[in-house]
C-alpha cells in the first residue's frame, strides 16, 4: 500500500520551527525578567539587527527592525521586524519570517509568541520544507517516509508545554509523487503521532488514491511505523504478471 507522505522528519516539521519562534525570543526578552542562574543553565541566543530599541515609557516594549537574525545553536530565525511587548508577554514578528535549521525550512507571513501561555503561531502562506537526515543504516531497510516532504497551510499553532502541534486551513502535504490534503493534522511529539482529520485524501501522478471516512494516525517512532485509516477506500493499480507460454510441441515424426 502507498503511504501516505509523513515522515520521521516531522518531529521537526511540528514542532522546532514555531518552538524557534518562541524559544529564541522568550529567552531573548525575559531574560531581563529573570534573576540570574548559573552559568551551566544559561543558553546562547545571538541576535543581529540594524536598530534595536527600547521604550520604558507608558509600556515596556523592545523593538527590533531591519535585517533582523536571531540564532540558538542551529536553528535561525530571520525577519524584518520583531517585538516584544514586555507586559503582556507576547512577542511578534509581524511581516515574513522564515526559520531554518540544517534539514527544515520554514516561512510564513507573520509570527506570534504568547510566551505565558507557551504558545507560538505561524499564519498565512505558510510553507514548510522538511529534508531527510542522513543516517545510513545497513541493518534498516530503506523507507519511503524518508524523502523530503514539503507541507503548505494556513497556520500551524504549537503548544510547546504540551508539545503539540497543529497546521490547518488548505493543508497540503507533497512528498515525491505523492499528495495528501486534510483540514487539519496534529503532531503529538513525546508520542511520535500524526493525525489527520477531515477530508482526508490521498493521490499519487500513477492514479492511484486513497480516502478517508474518519481520521488518519501514523506512528513516526523509529522501529515502530504504521499508519491507521478509518473507513478507507482507495483506487490502487497492480501490475498483472503475464503467464509463462510454453513453447510450442513439434509433431511427432511420421513412421515409415
Amino acid at each position: 500500500m502507498r503511504h501516505f507522505p509523513c515522515c520521521k522528519n516531522t518531529k521537526l516539521v511540528w514542532f522546532v520551527f514555531i518552538a524557534g519562534l518562541a524559544a529564541p525570543l522568550s529567552m531573548l526578552f525575559s531574560a531581563e525578567q529573570q534573576k540570574p542562574t548559573p552559568e551551566p543553565n544559561y543558553k546562547i541566543v545571538n541576535v543581529q539587527a540594524d536598530v534595536w530599541k527600547q521604550n520604558w515609557g507608558s509600556k515596556s516594549l523592545t523593538l527590533l527592525t531591519g535585517n533582523v537574525v536571531i540564532t540558538q545553536g542551529d536553528t535561525v530565525l530571520k525577519s524584518d521586524r520583531v517585538e516584544f511587548d514586555e507586559d503582556a508577554n507576547i512577542a511578534t514578528s509581524p511581516g515574513r519570517l522564515t526559520i531554518t535549521d540544517p534539514n527544515n525550512e520554514i516561512s510564513g507571513a507573520s509570527g506570534i509568541a504568547y510566551l505565558n501561555d507557551r504558545r507560538g503561531e505561524i499564519k498565512g502562506s505558510v510553507k514548510l520544507v522538511t529534508k531527510p537526515k542522513q543516517k545510513p543504516d545497513p541493518n534498516r531497510k530503506s523507507t519511503e517516509w524518508k524523502d523530503t516532504v514539503t507541507m503548505t497551510c494556513d497556520k500551524i499553532e504549537y503548544l510547546y508545554k504540551l508539545k503539540k502541534a497543529t497546521a490547518g486551513g488548505n493543508l497540503k502535504m507533497v512528498q515525491k509523487d505523492r499528495t495528501v490534503t486534510a483540514d487539519q493534522a496534529i503532531y503529538l511529539v513525546k508520542d511520535e503521532i500524526v493525525t489527520l482529520n477531515g477530508n482526508v485524501k490521498g493521490i499519487d501522478t500513477k492514479g492511484q488514491s486513497v480516502t478517508a471516512g474518519g481520521k488518519v494516525t501514523a506512528s513516526l517512532k523509529e522501529g515502530d511505523e504504521w499508519i491507521e485509516i478509518e473507513r478507507a477506500s482507495g483506487i490502487f493499480k497492480v501490475k498483472e504478471e503475464e503467464e509463462e507460454q510454453k513453447p510450442a510441441e513439434k509433431p511427432a515424426a511420421a513412421k515409415s
